[in-house]
């Protein structure tokens, strides 16, 4: 799908969005401190996300390169602040290059299984709150002994090696989802709509499992459709779409100023290596 066509898909998601969000209309406040709060708190989770994507390539480079070593030995390896340094042959490169992309691919899947069965689980979570019975800590303890089974059941199977090192990934991805989920708390609370932030830990995963889909525009559009499912606890539609917009409009800014920032700052490392 072009790019053409996701802008045009955002515009109009964001538009039936909004349809919905008015037809809800409700009366809002605006405190300040809470507003800043839930927006910083959407750029921290940004910055945790790409500190994650370059985690995860700096670890998939060195797990790819012991496998090489394991499987063909005599490959010189040397640090220079925490990175490989190789001399490879065009088969070692190769293999190297498959066993990174391996790895690669072992994070995104525990990525999509952590916020998928956590979505699934959300589903029946929302079922129950609508009948007035809010209370997700069981909901939160059957997604994780499920998510430990398929854990289990990942590391038996022959491909798994290196799956320990996936885990801080892991563990990034479910702290920047923590931080989205406060986030969203703190803007409804600065529009005056005050929850339990932990409700909104569960259904959060169903947002952000529909900001990965290659719909739209950066998930613009349909973040706020999904989004409308936090109106389960008594929430008007229309906080709840502002809510979504603010921090939508957030996580996305700011992760495009991170991305420039961050390459700058690469760049200029390179020019000081190249110069010294």
């Amino acid at each position: 799908m072009t790019s053409y066509h996701t802008i045009l898909a955002s515009a109009f998601l964001l538009l039936a969005a909004t349809i919905i969000g008015i037809s809800g209309i409700a009366p809002v406040s605006l405190i300040w401190y809470a507003l800043v709060s839930g927006i910083l708190l959407a750029a921290y989770s940004s910055f945790m996300r790409m500190y994650k994507s370059y985690l995860s390539v700096r670890i998939s480079a060195i797990e790819s390169v012991r496998a090489v070593q394991t499987i063909i030995p005599n490959v010189s390896i040397g640090t220079n602040e925490g990175m490989m340094e190789l001399e490879m042959t065009p088969v070692r490169h190769m293999m190297s290059h498959m066993f990174g992309t391996g790895f690669l691919l072992l994070s995104k899947i525990l990525n999509y299984l952590t916020l998928g069965t956590a979505a699934l689980v959300s589903v029946f979570y929302l079922m129950f709150a609508h009948f007035g019975h809010p209370d997700p800590l069981p909901f939160i303890g059957a997604w994780l002994i499920m998510l430990a089974l398929i854990i289990i059941i990942i590391r038996s199977l022959p491909f798994s090696r290196g799956i320990d090192r996936v885990y801080p990934l892991v563990g990034l991805e479910v702290g920047s989802w923590l931080t989205d989920s406060v986030s969203i708390w703190a803007i409804l609370v600065s529009l005056g709509y005050f929850i339990n932030p932990i409700w909104i830990f569960l259904p959060m995963s169903l947002v952000l499992l529909s900001s990965k889909l290659p719909v739209s525009l950066y998930g613009l559009g349909i973040v706020e459709l999904a989004g409308f499912v936090i109106a389960v606890f008594s929430v008007p539609l229309f906080p709840v779409f502002l809510a979504f917009l603010i921090w939508d409009i957030t996580r996305i800014v700011s992760y495009y100023l991170m991305a420039i920032s961050w390459r700058n700052l690469e760049m200029r490392r390179r020019i000081m290596e190249m110069s010294s």
